[in-house]
């Protein structure tokens, strides 16, 4: 009884770490699981007084050993990451006073990346990467068919984030939107455009001679502060046959 609680409590002391939750973190288990585990119901429960010990070693040697490996280089990348890109060229006084912090600093952040990447499941910089990207191909996918959508003319309430990297075919998407879709649409479109990485992928301007006096009232707020609109663009808004687009410009140009 006292060997089977001490391995039980063993067991609820390692399994629950995040790192060993992740199969890539756990190479020696694998290799225990795939070759020593019998896969027959009958010879696997037979062989439990000699595959539990085992499995818990495996499972004890991929938390302190194998894992903690397998994180060395990476926790040594996060601690290079202190000494790139060193701008001597602008700012030398600073950057050389930085050097002993950074000095300082480098042991502490490879412990801190060492010890967190062992016991977690942290991503890698390429993990992490692949997983921005990823999450870009869906968000790109997901405005495309939204674009869509107005450029047929549906009446749509859901805004949609542009993805970090605007292409020519989300560029061209956009330009059919806004020719086809209704004033809300447009609307819609503008506000999406202003929030993403690449605002300027619409002419502005042009855009403040909207048809509709609702999106003429709201680009001028929502239009990018660096946009340069030009002495006769804020003339004829201040003289818009609409007074709430009158009274707006008036505020931001007077």
């Amino acid at each position: 009884m006292r060997a089977r609680a001490a391995v039980l409590l063993l067991g609820a002391m390692v399994l629950p770490a995040c790192a060993f939750a992740n199969p890539a973190n756990r190479p020696v288990w694998n290799a225990f699981e795939q070759n020593l585990v019998p896969e027959s119901p009958v010879a696997f429960w037979a062989s439990l007084p000699l595959t539990v010990p085992a499995g818990v070693g495996a499972v004890l040697v991929d938390t302190f050993v194998a894992h903690p490996i397998q994180v060395v280089g990476t926790a040594w990348d996060d601690t290079a990451r202190l000494w790139q890109e060193l701008p001597f060229a602008e700012r030398y006084y600073t950057t050389s006073a930085s050097l002993p912090f950074r000095a300082v600093a480098s042991p502490v952040v490879f412990l801190g990346s060492f010890l967190g990447r062992s016991a977690f499941d942290w991503p890698s910089e390429a993990d992490a990467a692949a997983r921005r990207e990823e999450r870009d191909q869906r968000r790109r996918n997901a405005v495309l068919s939204w674009l869509g959508r107005i450029a047929a003319g549906d009446v749509l309430d859901a805004r949609r984030r542009y993805p970090e990297v605007i292409d020519d075919e989300l560029v061209e998407a956009t330009r059919r939107a806004l020719a086809g879709g209704g004033a809300h649409g447009r609307l819609l479109v503008y506000e999406a455009v202003a929030a993403s990485e690449d605002p300027t992928i619409v002419d502005w301007l042009a855009a403040l001679a909207d048809p509709s006096a609702v999106v003429r009232y709201e680009l001028i707020d929502l239009m990018p502060q660096s946009i340069a609109v030009p002495a006769e663009i804020r003339e004829r808004l201040c003289a818009d046959p609409d007074q709430a687009v009158r009274e707006r410009a008036s505020e931001r140009w007077d």
